[in-house]
């Protein structure tokens, strides 16, 4: 079975730290009801329900790719208990709980989540974007595009979801300039990051390019 395949693939190569699965055990009821108590919460985006599940639940059809990470991947003392952790933050500040306001019930649900740059932590999009091209941070961002392209070439992705202008912009540029390879079939969708300040009338509304 392919996902079996990948997900060995994946994990074999320390992609598990890094990375995740767009999947989240939330309700049709929390993601459509206006009652506050109702909705989704931080403590909802964990990934454990479905660690020992994966192999059935992934979906292969798409990556959805962020910027950079906001925060240091550690794996502190437990190794296991922090994969495929990333995009399932339940920590106070995290706003990873919006996610599945545009992912649950799309046809890319279940599929690969990954940030573009890795190892490079920062909060302030702007600041990275500046940052990330100086010269001093040319080793980063070469390690980074070698670790995407063989994130893509494991998943084989029909579509490249972006999460944002930015990362858009990086990943068209990698593309144009030879620096990543793409197949010419695949479908590049951009859609607003999570964290922006969006009702969850507009995340939701989102969700719409993804169907």
């Amino acid at each position: 079975m392919k996902e079996k395949q990948v997900l060995k693939q994946l994990t074999d190569r320390k992609y598990s730290q890094y990375a995740s699965w767009a999947l989240y055990q939330v309700s049709d009821q929390q993601l459509q009801i206006s009652d506050d108590k109702e909705k989704v919460r931080k403590k909802d985006v964990t990934i454990e329900p479905f660690r020992d599940k994966l192999e059935e639940s992934i979906n292969l059809n798409g990556i959805f790719l962020g910027l950079n990470c906001s925060r240091q991947i550690s794996s502190d003392i437990n190794e296991t208990a922090t994969e495929w952790s990333n995009f399932h933050d339940t920590s106070q500040y995290s706003q990873d709980y919006k996610i599945p306001y545009m992912i649950k019930g799309t046809k890319y649900e279940g599929s690969y989540m990954t940030d573009l740059f890795k190892n490079y932590p920062m909060v302030d999009s702007n600041q990275f974007e500046k940052n990330i091209v100086k010269p001093e941070n040319r080793s980063i961002y070469n390690t980074s595009v070698e670790l995407f392209q063989e994130e893509y070439n494991i998943i084989k992705p029909k579509t490249i979801i972006c999460f944002g202008d930015k990362v858009e912009k990086f990943l068209t540029d990698m593309i144009k300039n030879e620096e990543l390879t793409v197949d010419s079939n695949v479908e590049i969708i951009k859609i607003k990051h999570y964290s922006a300040q969006l009702s969850y009338e507009c995340l939701k509304k989102e969700s719409d390019k993804l169907r």
